[in-house]
């Protein structure tokens, strides 16, 4: 399947930001320090999260959350990786649908039922 880049709009991005964090396995496919290390740092800082079913997200300190709106707080100087990336292009070179598909459909089809509306 491939999927319409053209989707993905800046509309879309600050409201979904899902590429503006990294979700690590579950315990059995980390080694046990850096269980403990992530344990130690998720309670000093926002920006690691210890998942119910053990799996770490680790959000960028840049994202900005605001209300529903979340922004890179650096935008004019992000990061190239940052600034090229979109997760449907993405998903069309792994040949795999993107991380949150269904979060990101959500976000695009309650977009479109906004400007429709």
């Amino acid at each position: 399947m491939m999927y319409d880049e053209s989707l993905i709009t800046s509309e879309v991005c600050i409201r979904c930001a899902s590429c503006c964090k990294l979700t690590i396995g579950k315990p059995e496919s980390r080694p046990e320090r850096m269980i403990e290390w992530e344990n130690i740092i998720a309670k000093q800082t926002d920006n690691i999260e210890i998942l119910p079913d053990s799996r770490v997200r680790f959000h960028c300190p840049k994202l900005v959350v605001e209300g529903e709106f979340k922004k890179c707080g650096i935008y004019e100087s992000r990061p190239y990786i940052c600034s090229a990336y979109n997760c449907f292009e993405m998903a069309n070179k792994m040949n795999r649908p993107p991380e949150n598909y269904e979060k990101i459909m959500k976000i695009i089809n309650d977009l479109k039922e906004t400007k429709n509306g």
